[in-house]
C-alpha cells in the first residue's frame, strides 16, 4: 500500500516536472497579426501593433531608464490577454503596467486600474512622457483600461481581443474614451 502511494506520488511529480519544463521553454505566445491566424512576424513587415519599441520613438523623461523599459515592453508584445494575468503567458492591462514597472525597478504599483488612476501625479496629454500611464473609460464603469505611453502618440496596452499591442492615442476609440494620464511616483 505504501509502495503504491509512493509510486503514484513519484509519477505525478515526474508528470508535473515534464509539463512545467515543456511549457516554460516553448514561449508559445504569438504576436498579433492582421490575419485571422497567428503567425510569427517578419521583422521587415512588422506594423505598429507589434513593432519593437525603439529608443528613438519617445521623448525623454526624467528618472526613468527608458531603454530598459523599452526592452521589457518588447518582451510582452504579442502576449495573449488573460484577465488577472501578469506574465507573457497571459496578461491584462493592469498586470502589464505592474509587471513592467516591477521588472524595471522593483516598483510595486496597485493591482487594479481604478487604484492606478489615483497613483502618482496627474499629467496633461500634451505633457506626456515615456512611461506615463494613460487611462480610458469604456462603458459606464468609470476608468477601466490603462496603458503605458511610449512616445509619438503611441501607447502599449493589453487588448482583450488582441493581447499586448501598441496603439495610437489618436484612434477614435481612444480619443473618445481617454480619461487622463498619471506619472507613477
Amino acid at each position: 500500500m505504501v509502495c503504491r502511494r509512493f509510486l503514484m506520488c513519484g509519477l505525478v511529480i515526474l508528470l508535473d516536472c515534464f509539463l512545467l519544463c515543456t511549457l516554460s521553454t516553448c514561449r508559445s505566445y504569438p504576436r498579433y497579426s492582421n490575419t485571422t491566424e497567428y503567425e510569427k512576424p517578419n521583422p521587415a513587415e512588422e506594423n505598429a501593433e507589434n513593432a519593437p519599441v525603439s529608443d528613438d520613438d519617445h521623448p525623454p523623461s526624467a528618472g526613468l531608464d527608458e531603454a530598459a523599459m523599452a526592452r521589457i515592453i518588447d518582451d510582452y508584445l504579442g502576449a495573449p490577454y488573460k484577465e488577472g494575468g501578469s506574465t507573457t503567458n497571459g496578461i491584462d492591462c493592469s498586470g502589464l503596467v505592474r509587471s513592467v514597472f516591477y521588472e524595471l525597478d522593483g516598483r510595486s504599483l496597485p493591482p487594479d486600474v481604478r487604484r492606478l488612476y489615483q497613483t502618482g501625479t496627474s499629467v496633461e496629454r500634451e505633457d506626456l512622457e515615456f512611461g506615463d500611464l494613460v487611462f480610458f473609460a469604456f462603458g459606464t464603469r468609470g476608468v477601466s483600461h490603462v496603458g503605458i505611453f511610449i512616445g509619438n502618440g503611441k501607447f502599449v496596452h493589453a487588448s482583450e481581443k488582441r493581447g499586448v499591442i501598441v496603439s495610437s492615442l489618436d484612434e477614435d476609440t481612444y480619443v473618445e474614451n481617454y480619461r487622463g494620464a498619471r506619472r507613477p511616483d
